[in-house]
C-alpha cells in the first residue's frame, strides 16, 4: 500500500541548503521540489507574507534564483481558524456514496471547493468537510484537506474527498495517471461538430491572472526550460498540454448540449477549449458573454468512473435545476 504524503505542518520552521542540482532554480520552484507533494501557490503565499528567509534575509520575490550553498528558511505561520458560524443549511452539499477511504459528493455551483486565498471569509466545500466529517482535517494539504481534484466555483457536479491519507495519495496518483474517468455536460454557443478532439495548450493570461489562454502549438514557438522542466511560451510564459474529446448529444436552434471527456485536468480546460474552437459555454463570461438564461457557465461534472484496491465504482450526480430549466427552454425554442 501507498504511505502517507510528506506534508509541511503549521507552527513549524525549516532549515534546506541549496545543492548543486538546484542551482539558478526559482526560490518558489526550489520549494517545491524539496516538498513535491505542496503546492506552488503555497510557497508564494509564505514568500509574499514574510515567512521565507534565504541566509537569514527576508525574501518576499517568488522568481528570485537561488545559489549553491545558500541556506533558506520556511516558518509555517499557525492556521488562521475559519469560522464554522458561516456555515448555514443553505450550503447544498449531496452525499451519494460514504466509502471508508472516501466519499463521492455533487456541489452545488457557487461554492469554492477551498478558500482562494486564507483571509476569504465565504464558505467554502473544505469548510463544510470539516464541519460534518471532522477526521478529513488531518488529511491531506493544510489549506485543502481531503481535496484531490476541484470544480470551478461556477460548476456544478460529482467530486471525490479522501477521508484518509491512504486514499489522498492514492486518488491524487490516479488522478496524475490519467486513470479515473470523468464525464461533464455543457451547453455551447452554436453547433460545433458532431464530435471531436480538441488539443490546444493551456497557460494563464498574462494580464489577467484569474483567467487562463489557449496556445495553438502550431502558432508559437514553445521551449523547455531546464530549470524548471516547464514548457514556455514568450510572452505568455508557462503552457501545459491539454486534451479534451467530445461528442454532441442534441442540437438546439443556436446551441448545443455536448458530452465533454477531459483527458488532462487543467484549471478552466472545458471552457477554455470549447471557447478555443469558437464555441463558449453558455453563461461563461469570462471566455463568452452572460445570458439572462442561466446566471453560471452552463457546466456539470456528470460522473466520475475509477478503480479503488481492485474494484471499479461509478457514480453519477443528477443534473441541478437550473441546467434542466436552461434544457427545457431550449428544447421548446427548437
Amino acid at each position: 500500500r501507498m504511505g502517507t504524503r510528506l506534508l509541511i505542518k503549521p507552527n513549524t520552521s525549516y532549515e534546506l541548503s541549496v545543492e548543486s542540482h538546484e542551482v539558478a532554480m526559482r526560490l518558489d520552484m526550489f520549494l517545491v521540489s524539496r516538498f513535491p507533494d505542496l503546492s506552488r501557490n503555497f510557497f508564494q503565499r509564505l514568500i509574499e507574507t514574510n515567512f521565507v528567509q534565504i541566509n537569514k534575509r527576508q525574501v518576499t520575490k517568488q522568481g528570485v534564483k537561488v545559489k549553491l550553498g545558500d541556506q533558506v528558511s520556511i516558518t509555517v505561520p499557525a492556521e488562521k481558524k475559519r469560522n464554522s458560524q458561516m456555515l448555514t443549511d443553505s450550503i447544498a452539499v449531496e452525499v451519494i456514496y460514504e466509502h471508508e477511504h472516501f466519499m463521492i459528493i455533487n456541489k452545488p455551483a457557487g461554492l469554492n471547493v477551498h478558500p482562494p486565498r486564507p483571509e476569504h471569509e465565504e464558505p467554502s466545500l473544505v469548510d463544510w468537510l470539516l464541519n460534518h466529517y471532522a477526521s478529513i482535517a488531518e488529511v491531506g494539504y493544510n489549506d485543502r484537506p481531503g481535496i484531490v481534484h476541484r470544480l470551478d466555483k461556477d460548476t456544478s457536479g460529482i467530486m471525490i474527498v479522501a477521508r484518509t491519507a491512504y486514499a489522498h495519495a492514492y486518488l491524487e496518483r490516479q488522478f496524475r495517471l490519467r486513470t479515473i474517468k470523468k464525464t461533464y455536460l455543457a451547453i455551447t454557443q452554436g453547433h460545433p461538430n458532431q464530435s471531436g478532439t480538441i488539443n490546444l495548450m493551456i497557460g494563464r493570461h498574462p494580464a489577467e491572472r484569474c483567467k487562463m489562454i489557449y496556445v495553438r502549438p502550431e502558432k508559437v514557438e514553445i521551449r523547455h526550460d531546464a530549470t524548471t522542466g516547464y514548457l514556455q511560451v514568450a510572452g505568455i510564459g508557462r503552457v501545459r498540454h491539454a486534451l479534451s474529446h467530445y461528442r454532441v448529444l442534441e442540437y438546439f436552434e443556436r446551441t448545443a448540449l455536448i458530452e465533454v471527456h477531459p483527458v488532462t485536468g487543467r484549471t478552466h480546460q472545458i471552457r477554455v477549449h470549447c471557447a478555443g474552437i469558437g464555441h463558449p459555454l453558455m453563461g461563461d463570461f469570462l471566455y463568452g458573454a452572460k445570458t439572462p438564461h442561466i446566471a453560471r457557465q452552463a457546466l456539470h461534472a456528470a460522473s466520475l468512473a475509477f478503480v479503488f484496491d481492485g474494484k471499479e465504482y461509478e457514480f453519477s450526480a443528477d443534473l441541478p435545476a437550473d441546467f434542466l430549466k436552461l434544457l427545457n427552454q431550449l428544447r421548446t425554442r427548437s
